[in-house]
C-alpha cells in the first residue's frame, strides 16, 4: 500500500471535506449519503468525524490502490468529479489539509471509517484510497 499522505488534527466542527479543490461547501449534496456519516455531491464527499474542539483529533490516511489494514467498513465507493486537477482532503478552514495533484475528470475514491455505530459516535479514523496514478504529488500539508 503506497501511503500518499496522512494527517492527525483537530477537525473543527467535525466536518471533513474530500473533493475537488475548487468545489464549494454549499454544493448541492442531496439529503444524505449512502451511510449515516456521509453527505455526497458530484465533486465532494463530506464525512462527519469527531468534533476537534470537543472530542479530540481525527486521523486521516490517504493511500494508493489498496490499504492493507483499513480502519473499518467502507462507507463510500464511487467517483468524484475533479475539475481543478487537485484533490483536497481537510477541514473547512484550511487549518488541516492535504492536497494531491490528480487527473481532471472522474476520480475513483473509496472511504473507510472506524465507526461501526455512527448513530452513537463519530469516526476518529478515516482511510481514503485512490487509484494508481502515474505521478501523484502532495501539493500541501498543513
Amino acid at each position: 500500500m503506497p501511503m500518499l499522505g496522512q494527517l492527525s488534527a483537530l477537525i473543527g466542527g467535525g466536518v471533513l471535506f474530500i473533493g475537488d479543490n475548487e468545489s464549494q461547501a454549499d454544493e448541492d449534496l442531496g439529503e444524505a449519503g449512502p451511510h449515516p456519516v456521509l453527505d455526497v455531491g458530484p465533486s465532494q464527499v463530506i464525512v462527519r468525524v469527531q468534533n476537534g474542539a470537543a472530542d479530540g483529533a481525527t486521523t486521516v490516511r490517504v493511500a494508493s490502490i489498496v490499504i492493507d489494514d483499513p480502519v473499518g467498513p467502507i462507507v463510500f465507493d464511487g467517483t468524484l468529479r475533479i475539475s481543478s486537477g487537485v484533490l483536497r482532503v481537510g477541514d473547512g478552514l484550511d487549518l488541516a489539509v492535504l492536497r494531491f495533484q490528480v487527473p481532471i475528470g472522474d476520480l475513483p475514491v473509496r472511504v473507510y471509517v472506524d465507526a461501526d455505530q455512527p448513530d452513537f459516535y463519530s469516526p476518529e479514523f478515516v482511510d481514503i484510497v485512490l487509484p494508481k496514478i502515474g505521478h501523484l504529488v502532495v501539493r500541501e500539508m498543513v
